[in-house]
């Protein structure tokens, strides 16, 4: 979950599936897409992914989505929100028998209605979900600024579990559920240029990972300044006169190529990057890495390291 501050800015929706799949995300909600008729579905999709969107038509920012897997049911729940400013979406989700509904939403700091009608629309919409198909799982997600939420509580039976600042020091993206036992919430730096943090919900009952596919492993070569330095004296203080000892102008070309490796492998230090088939072109070996890096130290409790390396 994330307010993105616009995912119609440069490279934006890149950024966003690299954290889809660095961690292996089922569900994204994303407020402040900014999006308009001018960004078409095709541009913003994501593989294995099936975007839905609730563009802000009358006023600039604004906007919520969701990026849903492709191999779970999902459709729109049609419901009209007391306001039609007001920036709710609404999904019914179906995975492994159980029934979710699911709320994105988004209230900007100074609304131009009421604010008690943002609640009140979430409030209704519960209702009538369960009165409709009665889910399993109640989700309700977003960047709800400072606005009053207690009632999403003592009305609706729900529990907010994000505990960390998201914006400075304040809690402005919040999680809201039904079953608070179940999942557990954190927050990381995201890729995309935002002054909020990415919300990250994790599953204690998870749903499975994506089926496994076949990958490449591909040689990712540390080219920093000093190992290239090295690599030039290295270069500068071989011994090539073998090569001119020979006539043959394949073996000069054969013993050159095999000296130049051999320097590279003793100079270069290298290790190894797996790609799949689901990694788009932009996902090359050195990001695979960096994300993967990154994942390493948010799991071992480095947050202030994992986010400088997102800003980088």
């Amino acid at each position: 979950m994330l307010n993105a501050t616009s995912l119609a800015k440069s490279h934006a929706v890149q950024r966003l599936a690299s954290d889809l799949y660095a961690h292996q995300c089922h569900v994204a909600l994303i407020t402040e897409t900014w999006f308009s008729c001018k960004q078409t579905d095709d541009i913003l999709k994501i593989s294995g992914y099936v975007l839905f969107r609730r563009d802000q038509a009358n006023r600039k920012g604004g906007g919520v989505c969701m990026y849903v897997r492709s191999d779970i049911d999902a459709e729109v729940l049609t419901y009209k929100n007391r306001n039609t400013d007001v920036e709710i979406l609404w999904l019914k989700l179906s995975f492994k028998d159980c029934l979710y509904c699911v709320a994105c939403g988004y209230i900007p700091p100074n609304p131009c209605y009421d604010e008690k009608l943002f609640i009140l629309s979430l409030v209704d919409g519960i209702e009538n979900a369960f009165n409709a198909f009665s889910p399993d799982y109640i989700i309700v997600a977003g960047d709800f600024n400072d606005i009053n939420c207690s009632l999403l509580e003592s009305h609706c039976g729900l529990i907010q579990l994000v505990s960390c600042p998201t914006h400075g020091s304040n809690i402005l993206d919040k999680f809201f559920t039904n079953r608070p036992g179940v999942y557990s919430a954190g927050v990381c730096k995201s890729l995309i240029k935002t002054k909020h943090l990415a919300v990250i919900i994790t599953g204690l009952r998870s749903m499975p990972p994506l089926p496994k596919s076949k990958r490449t492993c591909v040689k990712l070569f540390d080219l920093r300044e000093h190992n290239l330095n090295f690599l030039r004296i290295c270069v500068a203080n071989f011994d090539w006169r073998p090569l001119f000892e020979s006539t043959d102008i394949d073996d000069i070309y054969s013993l050159f190529l095999n000296a130049v490796h051999a320097l590279i492998e003793h100079c270069i230090p290298v290790k190894y990057v797996r790609l799949g088939p689901r990694d788009p072109p932009f996902v090359t070996p050195l990001v695979k890495s960096l994300l993967g890096k990154r994942l390493y130290l948010q799991k071992h409790g480095r947050t202030t390291e994992a986010d400088e390396l997102a800003i980088h």
